[in-house]
């Protein structure tokens, strides 16, 4: 009995081992096929398929490396802030130093300490200088721009109506020369003004100074009546304008709204121009909270000559 189950067990194992045997030659089969070459291909064809694939995916990630190289810096809405009204310093200018950030510094020309502020000033690399030259403003008693010219020596070299254009431009010379500003001062705004911008025979005199000069003119925008910057335009002379006043109300309040403001013109058109006034109250002390903060949004500060680089562009 030992001996017939000893038969069925060893033809049991025999039948295992033969089907096995045949499942190994299937699968290996099949494996053949995917190693085989495609009858519809020849062996050199599909070798060089594989180059071909191998190049073309080499192409294509070369081409993206490319692409990565050239992508430009993004693009920042840039913000312009010029400070007004420099000639006198108090030590509310050593708020300047907690700004690490690109301004323009507008100086009168004439004042107590204009041509040090200059010197000074014109070795940082956060300044461009700007010869902010006094303009006789319409007198009204409600104009708060007609306080300023109540001492007639306050500003020595003031432009004034009354004035020839030879008078103008010496005016003009002796400014920018009181300042030591060839070549360091590159542009010019007015300081009041609105009795000269508002006016085209004058502004003429003016800018065609300004561009013998090889100077910018911003045109503050003291008046809705200036004739400064599009007349600059037309004589294809570069000028910019000034978009908001920042300190109009000297409140810390008012400075934060109109720099919210600035923000906005900026993201919209890609930068904006804005005028504050270094003796204005708040106006540094604002500056230097909340610059950092617009930073981190992601604003640029710039140089005026920086938009003009764009403008052309």
């Amino acid at each position: 009995m030992k001996f017939k189950w000893g038969w069925i067990v060893f033809g049991i194992i025999l039948v295992n081992v033969f089907f096995i045997g045949i499942r190994y030659l299937q699968l290996q089969s099949n494996i053949e096929k995917f190693l085989e070459p495609n009858p519809n291909y020849p062996a050199s064809n599909k070798s060089e398929k594989n180059n071909q694939q191998i190049s073309t995916a080499t192409i294509q990630t070369n081409t993206v490396r490319k692409n990565i190289n050239k992508v430009e810096t993004p693009v920042f809405p840039k913000i312009a802030i010029v400070l007004d009204d420099l000639g006198i310093k108090t030590v509310d200018y050593n708020l300047l130093d907690k700004i690490p950030y690109k301004l323009n510094l507008a100086i009168i020309p004439g004042m107590k300490d204009s041509r040090m502020l200059v010197k000074e000033y014109a070795q940082d690399g956060r300044y461009e200088i700007l010869l902010h030259m006094p303009m006789q403003p319409i007198i009204r008693k409600e104009d708060q721009e007609s306080r300023y010219i109540e001492h007639p020596r306050r500003y020595p070299y003031i432009l004034e109506t009354k004035q020839t254009a030879k008078q103008m431009i010496k005016q003009l010379d002796s400014a920018l020369d009181s300042l030591e500003g060839s070549g360091i001062v590159v542009g010019f705004n007015n300081h009041m003004g609105s009795a000269i911008t508002s006016s085209k025979n004058i502004m003429n005199t003016v800018l065609n100074w300004g561009k013998s000069r090889e100077l910018y003119f911003l045109d503050s925008m003291t008046t809705a009546a200036t004739v400064g910057y599009e007349l600059a335009k037309k004589k294809k002379m570069p000028a910019l304008y000034n978009e908001v006043f920042l300190d109009g109300t000297a409140t810390e309040e008012y400075i934060e709204n109109q720099l919210a403001k600035a923000r906005r013109l900026a993201s919209k058109n890609g930068y904006v121009v804005v005028i504050g006034h270094i003796t204005r109250e708040k106006t540094l002390e604002t500056l230097v909270s909340e610059m950092p903060r617009m930073a981190e949004e992601g604003y640029e500060f710039v140089f005026l000559s920086d938009i003009l680089k764009l403008s052309k562009k």
